[in-house]
C-alpha cells in the first residue's frame, strides 16, 4: 500500500525519460550542466538587474517609480 501511494506519476516517469535522452545527446533537450549554467546566469542576471534597480532609485534620491 504504501509503495502505491509514493510511486512516480506517469509524467515524472515521461520527465526523466526525456531527461536521461537528454543526457546521452539522443533527445533535444538541456543537459544536466547546461541547465545549472542557466540557472546560474539567470540567478546572476536578476542579481544584476536588482542592482541596477536600486541604483537608479539612489540616483533619483531613493524614489522607485516602477
Amino acid at each position: 500500500m504504501l509503495a502505491r501511494e509514493f510511486e512516480p506519476s506517469a509524467q515524472t516517469i515521461r520527465d526523466r525519460v526525456r531527461h536521461d535522452g537528454a543526457e546521452q545527446g539522443g533527445r533535444e533537450g538541456l543537459t544536466s550542466t547546461a541547465r545549472d549554467e542557466w540557472a546560474r546566469q539567470c540567478r546572476e542576471n536578476k542579481h544584476l538587474g536588482d542592482a541596477s534597480r536600486s541604483r537608479a532609485a539612489q540616483v533619483r534620491g531613493g524614489h522607485n517609480c516602477w
